[in-house]
């Protein structure tokens, strides 16, 4: 139910709540009302008035429920955000790089090496060095990364610009393969950072329409 239809709800259970204890009220006032007849259904008159009250505050509750469940959501989306977003664009530029070098094993290596520090060659803590370059990554795009990353890394490492040709063709292809893995990653954390973003802008929206509606 939509703020808006929540609270015509509210207001017309109130309207008839009033006007029900207020057309008894009257109508004992003025001797309208058959007092004897009240005696006699004032169990289920009261009954009726108690449930309407129940319900109300079912439905309050319920909605006050729901506000603290889209607050909670939005502190979620705000911790998320500011973190795979950079992944995401920095990811993105690593890709386009790569394809600018996609038939080049040694451009593609190079283009490893001087992103991530790598040194040619020599062995080198690679997970700690790929992630060094993504300090806001939290543990699940960390661990994506790490995925995606560590074998082009150690391709890269080992693979020497004098290095004979020599297996070369298997070694480009695996390369390939890999920034196309790259390229679909960046893209899942691009429709991640727009899913988000949009959900954001949608809880925002409902949380101010609430809070208005209070003012």
């Amino acid at each position: 139910m939509s703020i808006e239809r929540w609270n015509a709800s509210v207001l017309c259970a109130a309207v008839g709540i009033i006007g029900f204890v207020g057309g008894f009220a009257y109508g004992i006032e003025f001797r309208r009302v058959d007092l004897d007849w009240l005696q006699r259904w004032q169990t289920l008159i009261s009954a009726i008035v108690a449930l309407g009250a129940a319900t109300t505050a079912f439905f309050m509750t319920r909605q006050t429920h729901r506000i603290t469940v889209l607050i909670k959501e939005q502190e979620r989306i705000d911790k998320i955000l500011p973190v795979v977003a950079p992944v995401a664009h920095d990811l993105g530029a690593l890709h386009l790089k790569l394809k600018e070098q996609i038939n080049s094993l040694q451009g593609m290596c190079a283009i490893f090496r001087d992103t991530f520090d790598l040194t040619a060659g020599l062995p080198v803590k690679i997970d700690e060095q790929v992630l060094s370059k993504f300090p806001t990554a939290d543990i699940e795009t960390a661990d994506l990364l790490r995925r995606l990353l560590k074998e082009p890394a150690q391709i890269a490492v080992k693979w020497l610009p004098h290095h004979a040709p020599i297996g070369a063709a298997i070694f480009t292809m695996k390369m390939q393969y890999l920034v196309r893995n790259i390229g679909e990653a960046a893209r899942y954390l691009n429709r991640k950072v727009h899913k988000l973003s949009a959900r954001r802008s949608s809880v925002e929206r409902q949380l101010s329409r609430y809070f208005e509606d209070r003012l």
